[in-house]
């Protein structure tokens, strides 16, 4: 091959290495380049995902405060003063019988007053419900109740048990813990069962008394009996919250978590 036909061929094999070269730092930019969106895009949902998360947790602070305060105030501090004025009471009452008597009353006051406390500390304490779990944390509730004021309580677990995100237990657990503390409160009622069914999607969680009941018609316009409080974190787990009462025939609460794995509103 002479020298003229030489050149055009490695002017061909010169230009297609250039391109090839081009072609091969083009293809490292434009990967490069979808890492960076990828990272970026990652780098954003994970902020948001905080950031969510973030916001919950001072939403569900701002609940708590609230409720602890409504609890001193509607229930915590009248117990005490009704426990002072039995204690005075006992001193000055002139019979075995009538002492007896207010020993009775006082030692029932006492008791709900160490649930009442006992369930602020849990209120206060989200580690305590993110350790223990959520059915044990509602099992332990139940026999403390049962133990101490004597109403028949129980826990029933349907499927097999899976852990929530612990945002969604604490608040699932705060949602049962405000019905239990309506049906001490207003039911009057000798049974409490809570049912937690754990199904491939969903979570029900079912709150269940025979006391009282009451309209649900005017569940909406009742003020301080903390459906207001279950309704909101309802709302932040996705969820529905069903509720079926009768005057004179108990009440039923049901809550139906159907994104378990997912962000929280």
């Amino acid at each position: 091959m002479t020298d003229i036909n030489v050149i055009p061929v490695f002017i061909a094999g010169t230009i297609l290495l250039v391109l090839l070269i081009l072609f091969i730092v083009a293809y490292l930019l434009i990967h490069k380049a979808k890492q960076n969106r990828y990272e970026i895009e990652k780098s954003k949902m994970i902020y948001e995902h905080q950031s969510k998360i973030l916001g919950i947790r001072i939403e569900e602070h701002e609940v708590i405060m609230r409720d602890i305060s409504k609890d001193l105030q509607a229930n915590i501090s009248p117990f005490l003063g009704h426990l002072k004025t039995n204690l005075d009471a006992i001193s000055a009452a002139r019979t075995d019988t009538a002492r007896a008597a207010l020993v009775a009353s006082s030692a029932t006051i006492l008791h709900r007053l160490m649930w009442d406390v006992r369930s602020l500390s849990h209120t206060m304490n989200s580690e305590y419900i993110a350790r223990k779990g959520l059915a044990d944390t509602l099992r332990e509730e139940l026999e403390f109740i049962e133990a101490t004021l004597g109403q028949h309580c129980e826990l029933k677990i349907g499927g097999a048990q899976y852990a929530l995100l612990p945002e969604k237990e604490l608040l699932i657990y705060r949602i049962a813990q405000e019905a239990i503390h309506n049906v001490l409160k207003h039911a009057r009622a000798q049974t409490l069962v809570i049912t937690l069914l754990y199904d491939a999607d969903v979570l029900t969680m079912e709150i269940t008394d025979n006391g009282d009941g009451f309209d649900k018609s005017e569940v909406h316009r009742t003020d301080g009996i903390g459906f207001f409080n279950m309704m909101q974190r309802t709302h932040l787990l996705n969820g529905i919250l069903d509720i079926d009462a009768q005057p004179g025939k108990g009440c039923t609460i049901k809550l139906h978590v159907n994104d378990i794995t997912g962000v929280m509103k």
